[in-house]
């Protein structure tokens, strides 16, 4: 079992709603399917339920192994199998941190810097995120607790900008497309959450209850997601649509006098949000290959990591086309099936056969 600094929950919960917004910020029409966002306004709280239901075999499992990781748990089940599995999440974790990456760079180098090499983006930037991760789990979310504020605030000003001249004729009856939309909205934003794998990685670095933790963050999700959805239907319209970043859009259309334009500000959120989540994927990489290499390797761990996330970054970032199939890949619900959802319930009923059997 690998111990570190427990973190207060708060700090995880606040750490998780920013991923949540992260994904949201860097949404960009041209990778996904377009959705009935009226839809979507009753199907994202239905889907943190079905997500909660779902995720009730890994929160027994964790339940059953108190203060332990969900390698730690198949590691008393079985040592090969433990072994498996810290493969499966470290090359999970470097390939989220390679999308974040590359998200970040497709940014900065299709509306911001067009004439810059994505090379020196993904160098630069994979190099402080790798400080960020030897830094540790716990400086790090410190530096979230300021960015979660810096959001709201940033939030604050952009519905100052934007409500007064919003039309909410685009709001349209959640209901219109009927039940069977929103069912698949719902199940589909449920399986899409593909970073509510890590809250099985986190477990031993939270200081409180996890369970109560994850309601938490669900609740909060729901609300920034509901409110930001709703900001950017008013606010750009069928607009949004034909825009490569809509949040980014509708931060370049909103104005305030102490401001300006405010594009700077959604900019600046942008960087430090994935700054947060590269650093916390590169150190949980680092984790899941502690099971795997020896103790005197303890320093290296981060590099490799680093360097594997960096190598896919400049993979996938090397053309659009990758860039939208690891899009698909993220949100097509496997990761969340396989990693969250079936290895965590197979864990569970090996651990209570084995309970079973040893009791005779």
């Amino acid at each position: 079992m690998i111990r570190n600094t427990l973190i207060d929950s708060k700090q995880i919960v606040m750490l998780m709603v920013m991923f949540r917004i992260f994904n949201l910020l860097t949404f960009a029409p041209q990778m996904g399917s377009l959705e009935n966002t009226a839809s979507a306004m009753i199907a994202l709280p239905v889907s943190h339920l079905l997500l909660a239901l779902i995720l009730l075999p890994a929160a027994l499992l964790l339940n059953r192994y108190k203060e332990c990781n969900i390698v730690d748990c198949a590691l008393q089940l079985n040592k090969i199998t433990g072994k498996v599995l810290a493969v499966l999440l470290f090359l999970y974790t470097a390939f989220v941190a390679a999308n974040t990456i590359s998200n970040f760079e497709f940014l900065l180098t299709s509306v911001i810097y067009p004439q810059t090499s994505p090379i020196f983006f993904i160098l630069t930037f994979t190099a402080v995120c790798a400080y960020g991760a030897f830094m540790g789990l716990e400086p790090v979310t410190r530096v979230n607790t300021f960015v979660f504020f810096l959001s709201l605030a940033a939030l604050v000003f952009i519905s100052i900008a934007v409500l007064p001249s919003a039309n909410f004729v685009y709001l349209q009856n959640p209901m219109y497309e009927g039940a069977t939309a929103v069912a698949k909205q719902a199940v589909k934003h449920c399986f899409a959450n593909f970073d509510v794998v890590i809250w099985l990685l986190l477990a031993p670095d939270l200081k409180g209850n996890i369970n109560k933790s994850f309601i938490y963050w669900a609740i909060l999700s729901f609300i920034a997601v509901e409110y930001m959805v709703t900001l950017l239907t008013v606010g750009l319209g069928d607009y949004a649509k034909s825009q490569m970043f809509p949040f980014f859009s509708l931060a370049v259309i909103a104005e305030m006098s102490i401001f300006q334009r405010l594009d700077s500000l959604h900019i600046t959120l942008w960087t430090f949000i994935a700054f947060v989540k590269v650093s916390v994927y590169l150190y949980l990489a680092s984790q899941c290959l502690g099971y795997l290499l020896p103790k005197r390797l303890k320093k290296t761990r981060i590099l490799i990591g680093t360097a594997v996330s960096a190598g896919g970054a400049l993979i996938i970032s090397s053309s659009l086309p990758y860039l939208t199939r690891v899009h698909g890949v993220l949100h097509s619900g496997l990761p969340v099936a396989i990693l969250a959802v079936l290895i965590p319930f197979a864990l569970l009923i090996w651990s209570l056969f084995v309970k079973r059997r040893g009791a005779f």
